[in-house]
């Protein structure tokens, strides 16, 4: 195994060597001006863990920046495997695959260690059409084909020896006319994690030094340690699918607990087990049920979240997708569409109830204020000795709304000067006198 200094000189010979020499891949820029110029250009899209993500106008495709200096400072293995993983594992899989958003090209801006990843923009992301304002789009039957088609991609990289490990919502793409029809509707996106497997047909450099025991994001990764093999490695995703699963499909009730602040960092499971003993049977029950809906029957939670024996693995899952619907399919999804109509109903009207509850209390405070202030207004009288002088605005006098009094601004207090005062004033004035006499 390679020893990996903390200059960073094993990362730049990597990206000399397998990105920047490499013909195959497609340099989007043709010199280092060209490309600063390019990135000026876009628009902010979001800011993940490994980089930044802008956007063309016309919204055709995405560019990444990733700070290599970044990732180096966690290790060069750790920053080899995040490039490989973002370039050439993208770039090979997408070629092999429909259902990963294209990859264009990249290049390596060397005076500030920058790498872009240059991609088709595929659409919204899913976690924003089903979270969003975009829930309502997707009926029970819409949201069992984008499945089928996340099953279907799934097996597609599993099949060419690729181990996604970060499958969730927001790494799957939907077509912005929400169309679902097409092989690349339903698209990933953002191979970070990602991993070679033995078998897949690559050079042999590309699948040294990978970390297998990497968990993805927490709610969603699975936290079974050690994996053994590729096989068990690529369960790893079965796990995934079923939180996912769970997002798409389980009651609001559950979602709503399950991704609840309070559990931010842990793993699903811990998350369920904080439910109260009813409440996490009715979650299993519900579950499967769903599951059985759309997969048939003789497939439960078990087999996404059993251990590795027990799991299904992505060919049996498309084996149980493409089985026909069972009789009770239609009914059972058209009460799950009236339960979320109603609750998007529900939701809005709390929320219009809300805002006029709090347009009322801001209305109220300000007619209070303004009460306050006119009764307040009417019961002060002049200090004594206080000068109270008209105001004076473009020339003339403002008068209140009756046209009765004249509105007055105070000025500084004018005390009447003491004898004594006048006496020393008086006698000041006749020195200065004979003063200037003399």
């Amino acid at each position: 195994m390679a020893v990996f200094s903390a200059s960073g000189s094993i990362v730049e010979a990597f990206i000399n060597k397998y990105i920047t020499n490499d013909t195959t891949i497609l340099k989007i820029a043709s010199d280092d001006s060209e490309m600063r110029n390019e990135w000026y250009k876009l628009f902010n899209l979001q800011s993940g863990g490994y980089g930044i993500v802008k956007i063309n106008n016309s919204r055709e495709y995405v560019v990444k920046q990733i700070n290599i200096i970044r990732q180096i400072e966690k290790g060069e293995m750790y920053a080899m495997n995040i490039i490989r993983n973002e370039v050439l594992i993208y770039h090979y899989i997408s070629t092999k695959c429909k259902g990963v958003c294209s990859f264009i090209g990249c290049y390596y801006y060397k005076p500030e260690r920058l790498l872009y990843v240059k991609s088709k923009y595929c659409g919204k992301d899913l976690h924003t059409k089903l979270f969003g304002n975009f829930n309502q789009q997707f009926n029970f039957d819409k949201k069992r084909t984008i499945f089928g088609k996340i099953i279907d991609n799934l097996k597609c990289l599993h099949d060419n020896g690729v181990v996604y490990r970060d499958l969730k919502p927001e790494n799957i793409t939907i077509s912005d006319d929400n169309t679902v029809s097409d092989d690349n509707t339903v698209t990933f996106i953002d191979f970070g994690l990602s991993y070679f497997c033995n078998h897949a047909v690559v050079a042999d450099y590309l699948k040294e030094n990978q970390d297998i025991n990497i968990i993805g994001t927490k709610l969603y990764g699975d936290p079974t340690r050690p994996i053994a093999n590729d096989e068990a490695l690529k369960k790893t995703d079965t796990y995934s699918l079923g939180v996912l699963f769970m997002m798409m499909f389980s009651e609001q009730i559950y979602i709503d607990f399950l991704i609840s602040f309070n559990f931010s960092g842990t793993p699903f499971m811990y998350r369920v087990e904080k439910l109260h003993e009813d409440r996490q049977k009715s979650f299993w029950i519900d579950f499967n049920e769903k599951v059985k809906l759309i997969l048939g029957d003789g497939i439960d939670n078990t087999n996404f979240f059993g251990g590795f024996d027990t799991r299904l693995t992505s060919t049996d899952l498309q084996a149980a997708f493409m089985r026909p619907v069972s009789p009770e399919y239609h009914e059972a999804a058209s009460s799950y569409d009236a339960r979320v109509r109603k609750l998007i109903e529900q939701n809005i009207e709390n929320s219009l109830n809300s805002n006029k509850s709090t347009f009322n209390n801001i209305n109220t405070k300000i007619v209070t204020k303004i009460s306050s202030s006119s009764n307040g207004n009417s019961n002060k009288t002049p200090k004594q000795n206080q000068i109270m002088m008209p105001i004076r605005r473009g020339g003339k006098l403002q008068n209140s709304g009756n046209n009765k009094t004249t509105r007055y601004k105070k000025t500084r207090s004018m005390k009447k000067p003491s004898h004594s005062t006048v006496r020393i004033s008086k006698a000041k004035r006749s020195n200065k006198t004979r003063s200037a006499r003399k």
